[in-house]
C-alpha cells in the first residue's frame, strides 16, 4: 500500500536483474498463482501470475481430484486464468496446484483449501493510503506487490478478548518473509513478528481496551512482486499452540492433549482425526527436507470448543515415554526401556534431562534424537556413558563419542538433510547400563519457540525413505535445481531424481520400479545400490506416445544387490514425491519441501535425437582389468543429421575407472561408450549416467506460425474482396451519374423542344386569329373563301404543332421519371460505394496488423540452436578383484595377414593356491570383423594357454586398439571375465 521510496534505489543494487539468458529448450515453469487458495464449497478465478514457458496454457491442475477447472480455454488466445470450483466435501489444508501447457505440465505450487470465507486484496484496493478492514474470520489473500510495499488492515477487538493473527507465506511457496507490526487504538506498537527458522509468524493478544487495532504486514528485506503472496487470518478461536504427545502412534489409543494462550490455561483433550489418504496427500504447510526424514501424518486437532488446527505429526509405532520431571540431577535419572520413545521437554533454559537404559553385554542400541526433525529450533546434545558395577559394588563409568549432528547430506544445495539432531548406535561391551544427558547446546527458549524432542532407543531396526523429484536437463538457465515439471517429448526422455535416506546401518540394495507407466512410456526400474544416496530414473516416451499427463506411482523395495532377490528386510513402500520451490541464490541453498504427487507429461514437439532404453541389466559384475561396451542407440528427429556428444556422469573420480565417449557422428543412430577398469580400479560398486547432448535447430511453435499465415491470407482475402467490392461500387456510381447526365440533358432537350412547340402553337393562333379578322373584312366571298384556306392550313399546322407539345409533355414526363430513377439510384451507388470504402478501410488495419503479427511470428520462429541435453540411460557396476592375472606373452602388439592366422600365448596367474579352471576368447571392439578364433579351455592348473586368431580376406587393414584376450572363470554363482589389452595390426 504504501512504498517506502528511498529504500528503492538501494534495492536496485541488491535485487538487480539477472544476466542474459542462454539458449535451451523451453520446459513450463510455474512461478506463482492468485489467490493461491479458497474456500471449500465455492467457485474461484485463478490467476496464473508468473512463470517461463507458459505459451497456449490449456488447463489448472490440482492434486486434490475434487478442485477442478470448469471451462476450457481455447490455449491459442494465451489465457492466463481459470474458474475453478472446490467442491465443499474437500478437506481443509494444503494442495497443490499446476498448470498444463504446450510444453508439458508445470511444477507444483501450494493451494490451500479454507474452511473459513476467502477475500482477495489487490494493490488498487488500498485507497488514500487508508488501512482496509480485516473482518475476523475471514482469510484475506494479498500480495506485497512492489519493493517496500506495506500492506494496513484495522482490526476491531473488544476490551479484554484475546485474538491471533496469522502470517502465512512460505506454506504458499512464496518468497516473501513475513513481518507483522500491531498498533493498539493509540498508536502505540504493542507486538512484533517475523519469520523464524520455518515458524511463520504469530501475534496472539487480549485486547487492553475496546477499538481498532492496526497491523501492518510487509516483507522484512522491504522486497516486493506479483509472486510475493501471503495470507493473512484474525481469529478469536485460538487453537492450540502445542500438542500432547507430539506424534501419531500406530499402535493402540493415545489422548491428545493441546495448550493455548493464556499460557498460564490447563490443556484441553483434542479430538484427533487423520487428513488425506494414500493418493490424496493433503499437507498441514511447509515442511523441509529435515522433517521429510521422518514419516508424518497431516491431523486435525479439533478442541472441545471447536477449534481446529492442522499439523504435521511424526508416526512412531513405539511404546511412548512421557519424560518425568525432575530428572536434572544423577539421583532423578528416569530409567527407560532399550526399546521406547521419549517425549522430552526443555522446560527451564538450563534444563538437563538424564535417562538409564539398562543393556546386557553385546546390546546393540540405535539412540536416536529428534528435535530439527520434527520441525522445532533446538540443537539436542547427548553425552552418554557406559556404566558398570564390580562385584565389591564399585561403579565404574566410561564416557561415549557420541556424533554431534547428522552430517548426510543427501543431495547439498537441493534437498538439503543437514540437521543438529543426533543418530547413532553402540554396542554395551559389559553388562550394566547407559546413562544418557540431553540439553539443548544454546539454551534458548522462549513461549513461541518449540521445545520438545523425542529420544527413541531401539534395536538395530535397518530401513530406508526414498524420495524423488523432476529434475530438467542441466543446460542454459535451467540447473539441478530448477522447480520444473516431468517432461519428455515425444521419443525423447524425462529424468526423475531419487534420494534415498537410511536408518540403523541398513546395507541392502533398492529397486525402485514404476509399476504403472503412463501409456507409451517405459520407465525402467534402477538398482540403488548400498552406500548410494541419489539414483536417476529415467522416463523414455515412445514416438507415438499419447500426449498428455499421469500422476507417477513408484515403488521401492529392498533388494539383495547381487542377485536382486526381495530380502523381506523392509517392506516395499511408496517413493516421496518432494518439490523444489526455487533455486539456490548466493549461500543459501535451494527451497525444497514435501510435496504431493509425482506427474509426468508427454508434449508433441520433438527435438533433435532421442535415446532408446537399452534393457541393460539392474547390474553388470565385472572385474578389475576388464574392458566393458555400452550400447546407444538414438533415433533421430526428422531432418536432425548433425553430431551427438555423449557424456558420462556420476563416476567416482578416485574410482580409477577410464570412460571413452565417442562422439556419435552425423546421421549416424547407434554407438558404444568404452569403460575400462583398471587392475586397481577400487572394488565396489561404481554407477554412471549416460547423456546425449545435440545443438538443435529448435522452432518454438510452428503452428502459431501457420495460424499467422492462415490468418493474413484470410484477411489479404478480405481486403481483396473489398477493395474489389469498393471498385465496383465506384464503377456503379459513375455509371448512373452518365446516366443521370444523360437523361438530364435529354430533359433539357425536351423541354426545348416543348418551349419552341408551343411558340410553333403560339404564333400559329395568332396567325389565324389575324385570318379570322382578314375573313371579316373581306369584300367578297372570294377574298373569304382564300382567307379560309389559309386558315385550314394555319389550323392543321396548329393542331401538328400541339401534337408536338402534346408529345414533348410526355417525353418530359418520362424522362422526368427516369432522372427521379436515376437520382436514387446514384444515391444508394453512393452510399453502397462508402459502405464498400468503409469495409476497406476496416479491413485493412487488420490485415496490416495480421502482417505485423505474422512477421513477428516469422522471427519468434525462427529456427534457433539450442542445446538438447537428455539422459540415455543408467548404469550399476559391481566390480569384483580379479580371480587372476592375465599376461600376454606375444606381446601387446601382434601383426596378422589377411588368410593367415597367429597363435596369441597368455598367462594365468591365479591367487595363492586356487585352482579352477578357465576359457580364453577374444573381444574386439565395436565395427571391426574379418576376425575369428575358437575358444579355448584352460584347466584348473594351467598357467599358460595359447588361443588361436584368424584373419579373413575381409578384415579391414590397419592398426586396432582396445581389442583384448579374455580369460572367462566361475567363481561361486559368478561368472567372471579378466581382460589382456592386445593391439592387432593387419597389413
Amino acid at each position: 500500500m504504501r512504498q517506502l521510496r528511498r529504500l528503492t534505489v538501494l534495492l536496485d543494487f541488491f535485487f538487480g536483474t539477472a544476466g542474459p539468458l542462454f539458449a535451451q529448450l523451453p520446459i513450463t515453469q510455474l512461478q506463482s498463482v492468485f489467490p493461491p487458495g479458497g474456500q471449500a464449497g465455492t467457485e474461484a478465478t485463478i490467476n496464473i501470475v508468473d512463470g517461463t514457458d507458459l505459451d497456449e496454457l490449456s488447463g489448472i491442475v490440482f492434486s486434490h481430484r475434487g478442485i477442478t477447472q470448469l471451462e476450457r480455454p481455447d490455449p491459442t488466445t494465451n489465457p492466463r486464468s481459470f474458474p475453478v470450483k472446490i467442491a465443499g466435501d474437500v478437506p481443509a489444508g494444503y494442495h497443490s496446484v499446476r498448470v498444463e501447457g504446450r510444453f508439458g505440465v508445470s511444477n507444483s505450487r501450494m493451494f490451500r483449501v479454507e474452511s473459513q470465507p476467502v477475500v482477495t486484496h489487490e494493490e488498487k484496493d488500498w485507497q488514500n493510503n487508508q488501512p482496509l478492514v480485516l473482518a475476523i474470520d475471514t482469510v484475506v489473500y494479498s500480495r506485497c506487490e512492489g519493493r517496500a510495499d506495506i500492506d494496513e488492515y484495522l482490526l476491531t477487538v473488544p476490551a479484554g478478548e484475546w485474538r491471533e493473527i496469522q502470517l502465512d507465506c512460505l506454506p504458499l511457496d512464496s518468497p516473501m518473509i513475513p513481518t507483522i507490526e500491531l498498533f493498539d487504538p493509540s498508536g502505540r506498537r504493542i507486538a512484533y513478528s517475523r519469520r523464524t527458522g520455518d515458524l511463520e509468524p504469530r501475534i496472539r493478544f487480549q485486547a487492553a481496551v475496546a477499538g481498532d487495532y492496526r497491523i501492518r504486514v510487509f516483507d522484512f528485506l522491504y522486497a516486493g512482486s506479483n509472486s510475493h503472496t501471503y495470507r493473512l487470518l484474525a481469529t478469536g478461536k485460538l487453537a492450540p499452540t502445542t500438542v500432547e504427545p507430539p506424534v501419531m502412534q500406530t499402535e493402540g489409543s493415545t489422548e491428545y492433549r493441546g495448550k493455548s494462550a493464556p499460557t498460564d490455561q490447563p490443556a484441553v483433550p483434542l479430538q484427533m482425526n487423520p487428513v488425506g489418504s494414500a493418493n490424496q496427500t493433503v499437507l498441514a504447510g511447509f515442511i523441509n527436507p529435515r522433517e521429510i526424514l521422518v514419516p508424518r501424518q497431516t491431523v486435525q486437532l479439533t478442541e472441545p470448543e471447536g477449534a481446529t488446527v492442522l499439523r504435521s505429526l511424526p508416526i512412531t509405532g513405539k511404546l511412548l515415554v512421557t519424560e518425568q520431571e525432575p530428572n536434572n540431577e544423577l539421583a532423578q535419572t528416569q530409567e527407560i526401556s532399550g526399546d521406547c520413545e521419549v517425549v522430552g521437554y526443555f522446560n527451564e533454559i538450563d534444563d538437563i534431562d538424564r535417562y538409564r537404559i539398562p543393556v546386557q553385554k553385546g546390546d546393540v542400541l540405535w539412540l536416536q534424537l529428534f528435535a530439527q526433525r520434527d520441525g522445532q529450533l533446538l540443537d539436542p546434545l547427548a553425552l552418554l556413558e557406559h556404566v558398570t558395577v564390580d562385584a565389591n559394588g564399585k561403579e565404574t563409568r566410561k564416557a561415549v563419542n557420541v556424533p554431534d549432528d547428522i552430517a548426510t547430506n543427501l543431495v547439498p544445495n537441493v534437498f538439503d538433510t543437514l540437521t543438529d539432531d543426533t543418530d547413532f548406535n553402540v554396542t554395551a561391551p559389559e553388562a550394566g547400563w547407559y546413562d544418557l544427558t540431553v540439553r539443548n547446546r544454546y539454551a534458548v527458549l522462549d513461549e513461541q519457540s518449540s521445545s520438545h524432542y523425542r529420544l527413541r532407543v531401539s534395536p538395530p531396526e535397518p530401513g530406508f525413505q526414498i524420495y524423488a523429484y523432476s529434475q530438467p536437463p542441466v543446460v542454459g538457465k535451467l540447473a539441478a535445481d530448477t522447480p520444473a515439471g516431468c517432461v519428455a517429448r515425444r521419443g525423447g526422455t524425462a529424468l526423475i531424481k531419487l534420494a534415498v535416506s537410511t536408518t540403523h546401518g541398513f546395507n541392502q540394495g533398492i529397486v525402485v520400479e514404476a509399476p504403472h507407466p503412463p501409456p507409451g512410456v517405459q520407465i525402467p526400474a534402477v538398482l540403488i545400490p548400498p552406500g548410494t544416496t541419489t539414483a536417476n530414473l529415467v522416463l523414455y516416451a515412445s514416438p507415438d506416445a499419447p500426449v498428455g499427463f499421469a500422476e507417477l506411482q513408484l515403488i521401492a523395495k529392498s533388494v539383495d544387490p547381487q542377485t536382486l532377490e526381495d530380502t523381506g528386510l523392509v517392506a516395499a513402500q511408496s517413493v516421496v514425491p518432494v518439490e523444489l520451490v526455487a533455486p539456490s541464490q548466493a549461500n543459501d541453498p535451494a527451497v525444497s519441501r514435501q510435496g504431493h504427487q509425482l506427474v509426468a507429461s508427454v508434449i508433441e514437439p520433438p527435438a533433435g535425437a532421442h535415446y532408446q532404453p537399452q534393457n541393460a541389466p539392474l547390474v553388470q559384475v565385472v572385474t578389475q582389468s576388464q574392458q566393458v561396451w555400452a550400447p546407444v542407440t538414438i533415433q533421430r528427429a526428422e531432418g536432425f543429421a548433425d553430431k551427438v556428444t555423449l557424456k558420462a556422469e556420476g563416476l567416482d573420480k578416485n574410482a580409477k575407472v577410464v570412460v571413452e565417449t565417442p562422439e556419435i557422428a552425423k546421421d549416424a543412430t547407434s554407438s558404444k561408450v568404452r569403460f575400462q577398469f583398471n587392475a586397481d580400479t577400487k572394488a565396489g560398486w561404481h554407477t554412471c549416467d549416460l547423456l546425449g547432448e545435440a545443438t538443435v535447430q529448435f522452432v518454438r511453435n510452428p503452428p502459431a506460425l501457420k495460424r499467422a499465415e492462415d490468418d493474413f491470407a484470410k484477411l489479404t482475402e478480405l481486403v481483396k474482396t473489398a477493395a474489389e467490392k469498393s471498385k465496383a461500387a465506384e464503377a456503379g456510381v459513375k455509371t448512373a451519374e452518365e446516366g443521370l447526365k444523360a437523361q438530364q440533358t435529354a430533359l433539357a432537350q425536351q423541354k426545348d423542344a416543348l418551349e419552341k412547340a408551343k411558340g410553333t402553337v403560339s404564333e400559329i393562333t395568332s396567325a389565324i386569329a389575324e385570318i379570322d379578322q382578314k375573313i371579316g373584312a373581306a369584300p367578297d366571298d372570294a377574298a373569304k373563301a382564300e382567307l379560309q384556306k389559309t386558315k385550314d392550313t394555319k389550323q392543321s399546322e396548329r393542331t401538328a404543332a400541339e401534337a408536338e407539345v402534346t408529345k414533348a409533355n410526355t417525353a418530359i414526363q418520362q424522362i422526368e421519371a427516369q432522372v427521379k430513377d436515376l437520382t436514387a439510384r446514384v444515391a444508394e451507388t453512393k452510399k453502397a460505394a462508402e459502405t464498400a470504402k468503409a469495409e476497406l478501410a476496416a479491413t485493412q488495419p487488420k490485415l496490416d496488423a495480421a502482417k505485423k503479427a505474422l512477421d513477428k511470428a516469422k522471427n519468434d520462429q525462427k529456427p534457433a540452436a539450442v542445446k538438447q541435453m537428455d539422459y540415455c540411460g543408467r548404469l550399476v557396476f559391481l566390480v569384483q578383484k580379479a580371480p587372476l592375472k592375465l599376461t600376454s606373452k606375444s606381446g601387446s602388439e601382434v601383426k596378422l595377414s589377411k588368410g593367415e592366422s597367429l597363435e596369441v600365448e597368455v598367462e594365468l596367474a591365479r591367487d595363492g593356491d586356487e585352482k579352477f579352471p578357465a576359457e580364453l576368447t577374444f573381444t574386439l571392439p565395436p565395427g571391426l570383423s574379418g576376425l575369428s578364433w575358437a575358444p579355448v579351455s584352460v584347466g584348473p592348473e594351467d598357467k599358460t594357454a595359447k588361443i588361436r586368431l584368424m584373419a579373413g580376406a575381409d578384415a579391414p587393414s590397419g592398426k586396432h586398439s582396445l581389442c583384448t584376450v579374455r580369460a572367462v572363470c566361475q567363481q561361486g554363482e559368478q561368472t567372471l571375465a579378466v581382460d589382456a589389452p592386445i593391439t592387432i595390426t593387419i597389413p
